[in-house]
């Protein structure tokens, strides 16, 4: 049961934590109303003694070297990089616009002019050379070009926080698909023993046939086990092989199928805390994306509103021009001119204001993906804490019922021996615990897978890390 209190989506909770978001701030009023909870729900006991990466939680040697490696050699990533980069760039090109434009030029020109006097013709060369300096400055009066290098400064931080979302995933994806092999391996493990079981039942269903005491039917009926497991066998290194080659796709590496995956699925060394706070939620770089892109569209739709009043630019220019290159230097020959110019648009044919009500609608776009992003945080995480419950009571619900198959089987393969049981039960409580084992090492795996979710849910591990 979560305890709420009626607050706008997430908004003054993540505007206090970003810095320039007061296009988030303006538009708190027309964000909708959700339920936030003051904690996750969690049933647990106690507190990690020390915040830690969520990596660390994982009792395995071998992952933060398989994440260490992935991050290095992911072509997704470094993909994600070059994005990055370039809005990097976009910024510092939008930044540029509010300084003055300064552009230098030195040039020589040759000519030839006719005179003609009478009889007489002449014809006069001449050499000019030129060095002058350009300068050019619009004026943001009206804060224009703020509002764009403002827009172009959100969009990069939202990049940025992407990448960071990329990192994240792809660490998890690592996980994953490490946890995923090794689920993989101990299924190969638990067919190949399951077809040596059935063999050994065959063996003494055979023995017993021989000394008529077996029918037919018993023979045939553990033949087809036999032949069934050793299929399922088969069905198990095929994706073994797979879950392989796609983990060392993820790594960056050329899926050979010869990476080495350990025997046993890693346990987790901290359960998780009680009283999660949801502000956890303001680190997730999706939600930050979504908040910043909020903010950039406010800073797009003024500057698109702005695009209607009258623009001011200064124009100037100075420099030398001489007949002799060794003079260009000497101030005796300076040239200079100075323009301003004021600009009003008159008409456009509707641009202007289409290009208003574009910026309009992209920005009730991402108010509206603003709080999707929230509302969809919130679904994963509760999801994930209440399956960390749910799958803790399967998995002892199934060690127990691995730990009575077994017994029971034993039982039937003594009394099918004495002949006091059929080959029904013999067979059927093979079946038994091989169902049951099988169980057991997937929901092993979907604990982690779900813990991995979780972690990705919070935007990292249970508090804040260290900066």
């Amino acid at each position: 049961m979560l305890r709420t209190s009626s607050l706008p989506i997430l908004c003054l909770l993540l505007a206090a934590h970003v810095s320039g978001c007061k296009a988030v701030s303006e538009t708190a009023a027309t964000l909708p109303k959700l339920d936030r909870p003051k904690d996750w729900t969690s049933r647990h006991s106690h507190l990690p003694e020390a915040p830690q990466a969520w990596l660390q939680d994982f009792e395995d040697e071998v992952l933060p070297e398989l994440v260490s490696r992935g991050l290095e050699a992911n072509y997704d990533l470094k993909g994600a990089a070059a994005r990055l980069k370039a809005a990097s760039a976009r910024a510092r090109i939008a930044r540029a616009d509010l300084a003055p434009d300064l552009d230098a030029g030195l040039g020589a020109t040759r000519s030839q002019r006719v005179f003609n006097s009478g009889n007489e013709r002449r014809n006069i060369q001449t050499t000019d050379f030129g060095l002058n300096l350009r300068v050019s400055w619009e004026l943001d009066v009206w804060g224009r070009l703020r509002d764009a290098s403002s827009a172009a400064a959100q969009d990069y931080l939202a990049a940025r926080n992407t990448w960071q979302a990329a990192r994240l995933s792809l660490a998890a994806q690592i996980a994953s698909g490490w946890f995923d092999s090794i689920q993989a391996g101990q299924q190969v493990r638990l067919a190949t023993q399951t077809v040596d079981v059935f063999k050994k039942s065959q063996s003494i269903i055979e023995e017993r046939f021989q000394r008529g005491v077996a029918s037919a039917l018993d023979v045939r009926l553990g033949r087809a086990d036999v032949s069934n497991a050793e299929s399922r066998l088969m069905v198990r290194q095929i994706e073994l092989d797979a879950a392989v080659r796609l983990l060392e796709v993820i790594l960056g590496n050329y899926p050979s199928s010869e990476l080495k995956v350990v025997t046993d699925l890693p346990p987790v060394k901290q359960e998780v805390p009680v009283g999660l706070p949801s502000q956890l939620l303001v680190r997730r770089p999706d939600i930050l994306v979504a908040e910043l892109q909020l903010a950039a569209s406010g800073h797009r739709l003024r500057g698109e509103k702005k695009n209607r009043l009258p623009s001011f630019q200064l124009t100037g220019s100075g420099g030398t021009a001489t007949e002799n290159f060794t003079q260009l230097l000497d101030l005796k020959f300076l040239v200079w001119n100075l323009a301003a110019n004021l600009t009003q648009p008159v008409f456009r044919a509707g641009e202007l204001k289409s290009k208003v009500s574009l910026a309009e609608a992209e920005k009730d776009e991402a108010v509206a993906l603003y709080a999707q992003t929230a509302l969809q945080a919130f679904r994963e995480v509760e999801t994930a804490l209440t399956n960390e419950n749910l799958l803790k009571g399967q998995e002892l619900a199934l060690e127990t019922a691995v730990m009575e198959s077994a017994e029971a089987e034993q039982l039937a393969l003594s009394q099918y021996t004495q002949g006091t049981v059929d080959i029904i039960t013999l067979l059927d409580s093979q079946r038994r615990t091989f169902d049951a084992r099988n169980s057991l090492i997937q929901v092993r795996n979907q604990r982690l897978q779900n813990r991995l979710e979780l972690y990705l849910a919070l935007g990292g591990s249970f508090k804040e890390e260290s900066k």
